[in-house]
């Protein structure tokens, strides 16, 4: 049973990591959003971040 206490945590470990990650690049790309502020292609990055990131916090709901 320990096993499958240390797979789920293992698995909420790198969960909480990814999560992390995309938090930081929703923040970098953001800024870069600031600073081009007409570019679709920076907002559609910041979008895709979004939804990166509403797929591992909530993956059972529809996105």
């Amino acid at each position: 049973m320990s096993s499958l206490n240390e797979h789920v945590q293992q698995n909420r470990n790198g969960k909480d990591e990814a999560l992390e990650a995309i938090l930081a690049a929703i923040v970098a790309q953001a800024a870069e959003l600031q600073d081009y502020a007409d570019s679709p292609r920076a907002a559609e990055g910041l979008k895709n971040l979004a939804e990166a990131y509403a797929w591992l916090h909530r993956p059972g709901q529809p996105h």
